[in-house]
């Protein structure tokens, strides 16, 4: 692997923040180039729950967040180059996203050069599309817009994964065209980078002040606001901000096993639903279930009326609301069969963990307690507690390796005491806390920067607070019957 293509820390200002991907950690750690690929495998596989094993929810994380999750992740990533058989030259890897929570994967290029996400009707105003077999009089915009096989226009495809990103896309898109349509100012533009930046930073402010703090817990955050970044470009001497492949290959990965075996998406249906995630663009595979059959999964496609999801049964404090799977090193069954589109690497694996751990050794990731050890070393051991090997390995000792996986280290670390597996906890949420305020702090036009007296629209808040059901109340999506 070319050590000059890195974005090291002494010179992090070396290549361009928005096409690059960097470390955090410095060389010494960097993974070796060899590794067991075997053992990798067995312990991916022992990772998968085999249905014997009752989800445990998470009492804290309601499960739309797990997809909200999902929605960020690729609004700051997306790589299209490189395979999954071959090492991964990590910093040499193109990042097709911006390094900003900017909704560049929902916009693209804008309205000139991305004609196709803009209904032409509607100056300013994103495509929607209809729901199939829907009954006449309702608002039928519950869809993403669609070709007539059913492949969705948006500048990201992941977005339609599966079900549920595609209905918090769909929230988006509604969101912004409420926005133009609201707008008193007639030249259409205008109005319509006006709902851009009105749309991005609540965006945003749900990242910061909701999301945040329910991954990682709100004193970490008050305290990387307060006191700076320790590990992500501490000095602030990137001239941009750049995605570290600690962030994007193992810690913020710990979403994976948030995700639930089976969901209810409505009331209409009872709870049968097996999603698949993560899958890239399924929608050339997708066949239109008749008016009365019922899902059988929650892959993506296009969307008939009895599908359009309540959002009531996924986020908010109601009783019936489902949540997240604890954060341990645990997948859900259906995570140990990815489609075959979601295999565009040519690998005829399709287990999730195993492929997140081989990953993980081919981008060389530092071996997790090695990674914790510097981490305390520099900030406090009282934040960042080193996990001793029995830690690591309890209930995987047949599977030990010598090299501690970066993506499993974190994993266990959010599932011991101060965690809980409720939430984040020492290295693993530093990494993505400071990743994700690090991108708000980089960006000149963020709710830290030139939106710093940002407040969310009064009318829209709940108990004077602002979060992701919030936002999806005010595009109108659904919430009961």
């Amino acid at each position: 692997m070319s050590q000059g293509n890195i974005r090291p820390i002494e010179s992090p200002a070396f290549s361009p923040a928005s096409a690059k991907y960097g470390r955090l950690l410095p060389p010494p750690l960097i993974g070796a180039s060899n590794f067991d690929e075997r053992a990798l495998r067995d312990l991916g596989l022992s990772m998968i729950d085999r249905g014997d094993l009752k989800e445990i929810g998470n009492p804290d994380i309601p499960a739309a967040y797990t997809y909200f999750g999902q929605f960020v992740d690729h609004d700051l990533t997306l790589d299209l180059v490189s395979t999954f058989e071959a090492e991964i030259d990590s910093t040499a890897t193109r990042n097709f996203r911006t390094a900003a929570l900017e909704l560049d994967s929902l916009y693209g290029q804008g309205p000139h050069d991305a004609p196709h996400l803009f209904d032409q009707a509607q100056p300013g105003c994103f495509r929607l599309g209809r729901v199939l077999q829907a009954d006449r009089g309702d608002d039928l915009k519950f869809d993403l817009p669609r070709l007539e096989d059913g492949t969705p226009l948006l500048a990201d495809r992941r977005n339609d994964e599966n079900l549920l990103i595609s209905q918090l896309t769909v929230a988006f898109l509604r969101l912004h065209n409420h926005w133009v349509g609201a707008a008193s100012h007639q030249d259409w533009r205008t109005r319509h980078e006006a709902a851009r930046q009105k749309l991005r930073w609540h965006y945003q402010w749900v990242v910061l002040k909701d999301y945040l703090r329910r991954i990682v817990g709100q004193s970490l955050v008050d305290d990387i606001l307060l006191n700076g970044r320790r590990l992500y470009d501490p000095l602030d001497a990137a001239a941009e901000a750049f995605i570290p492949v600690e962030f994007s290959g193992a810690a913020f990965r710990f979403g994976h096993c948030q995700v639930r075996g089976r969901y209810q998406i409505n009331r209409n249906l009872p709870k049968r639903f097996i999603p698949t995630f993560p899958a890239l663009p399924m929608s050339d595979r997708y066949e239109v279930p008749e008016e009365n059959d019922v899902r059988t999964s929650l892959r993506g496609g296009p969307v008939r009326q009895q599908d359009v999801v309540d959002w009531s049964l996924l986020v908010g404090n109601g009783i019936d609301v489902q949540f997240s799977n604890r954060i341990r090193p645990s997948l859900s069954d259906p995570l140990r069969g990815l489609p075959g589109e979601v295999l565009r690497d040519g690998s005829d694996n399709g287990v999730l963990s195993v492929r997140n751990l081989l990953r993980g050794a081919r981008l060389r990731l530092p071996d997790g307690r090695a990674a914790a050890m510097f981490a305390a070393a520099l900030i406090s051991s009282s934040e960042i507690r080193v996990l001793e090997e029995p830690e690591i390995w309890a209930g995987f000792e047949h599977y030990r390796l010598d090299h501690v996986p970066l993506w499993f280290y974190v994993l266990r670390e959010a599932e011991q005491p101060r965690g809980n597996g409720c939430r984040l906890a020492g290295l693993g949420a530093r990494i993505v806390a400071e990743t994700l305020i690090g991108v708000l702090q980089k960006d000149p036009y963020s709710i830290l920067r030139g939106g710093s007296d940002f407040r969310p629209d009064p009318l829209l808040m709940r108990d004077g607070e602002f979060d992701l059901e919030c936002l999806l109340r005010a595009a109108g999506m659904k919430f009961g019957a």
